[in-house]
């Protein structure tokens, strides 16, 4: 639950961060869902 929870105060970062500087926060996304995807097939 705690990793679910980080994701979601990632992602508020992220909208917030988008409001201001929204190349920025394209560039965190990507790099947050690469960790997502990576994190989700090492844990099987």
């Amino acid at each position: 639950i705690t990793h679910t929870v980080n994701a979601f105060n990632d992602m508020a970062d992220v909208v917030r961060l988008y409001s201001k500087k929204p190349e920025a926060a394209e560039q965190r996304l990507a790099n947050l869902l690469s960790e997502v995807m990576y994190d989700d097939s090492e844990s099987v």
